[in-house]
């Protein structure tokens, strides 16, 4: 089981935006979790900036908590860890438009 949350600074978490088990419209995709030997260094990952719902071509309300610095919850297989958001890349790739994102572990900052 893979979960990622957004944290506001004091780690209380404001929203998920994956969780492996239980997929939903507009959720983190492509995620990267880069390691080294003494455990993980980045998470890489995209979120879908509009979603299709049952009105049509909404806001994914998960893009607006993507914020410089804020903290991104990681818990993989019961192992929990923080990071913080360093690189958020608002792109568009013709019709569709993702944020890429780069989290870089809290012990490198």
């Amino acid at each position: 089981m893979v979960s990622l949350s957004v944290c506001d600074y004091s780690g209380k978490i404001l929203m998920d935006i994956y969780h492996s088990e239980s997929p939903s419209n507009g959720q983190a995709l492509d995620i990267q979790m880069i390691k080294e030997r003494n455990g993980w260094k980045e998470v890489l990952f995209s979120l879908p900036i509009d979603i299709e719902t049952e009105n049509g071509l909404e806001r994914n309300i998960r893009a607006d908590l993507i914020q410089n610095e804020r903290m991104l919850r990681v818990v993989e297989d019961g192992y929990e860890d923080y990071y913080f958001i360093a690189q958020p890349d608002w792109t568009n790739g013709g019709e569709e438009k993702y944020i890429s994102v780069m989290c870089g572990h809290v012990s490198t900052i």
